[in-house]
């Protein structure tokens, strides 16, 4: 989140979703299945053995930067519809709908292209409705450094 906010000029939203036991259950389960299909996936700039002394060669790469600020690991589908992305059917709107409704959340099936800007729209109004199962809002801004992680750096 922080790399996303003050690297990539990024705001981040996120919403916490009320479930109950069995919803919760169901969501482990549901995440546990999709991630045992996955495998260790290396960026450009893992790829190069002589990366670490040029990455600059490597930062119009998202992948590249991520792993350069924060040496993070990255996984990939080997199998199944999110193997590959694509941003008019497959993309992550559509998976973390797929996850939701998995999971037992009363999320609506959309048609056509799903948009985050949608799934924003839509979790902006539940968060409105206190009998929602939309129970709390966050955002993440450099601009506002009180909401991004403290870090040991």
């Amino acid at each position: 989140i922080n790399n996303s906010c003050i690297y990539e000029s990024s705001t981040l939203y996120g919403f916490g979703l009320k479930l109950t036991g069995g919803q919760a259950e169901n969501l482990r389960q549901t995440l546990e299945e999709l991630t045992a299909g996955m495998a260790l996936w290396k960026c450009p700039l893992q790829q190069d053995s002589d990366g670490w002394q040029k990455p600059e060669e490597y930062m119009k790469d998202y992948a590249s930067r991520l792993f350069w600020r924060t040496g993070c690991k990255f996984r990939q589908f080997t199998h199944g519809p999110w193997q590959t992305y694509w941003v008019m059917g497959t993309n992550c709107s559509l998976f973390a709908e797929t996850v939701l409704t998995a999971a037992g959340c009363d999320i609506p099936r959309k048609k056509g292209i799903v948009s985050p800007g949608e799934y924003f729209q839509y979790f902006q109004e539940l968060f409105a409705d206190p009998d929602s199962q939309v129970i709390s809002r966050t955002w993440h801004t450099a601009d506002v450094p009180e909401t991004l992680f403290r870090t040991w750096a």
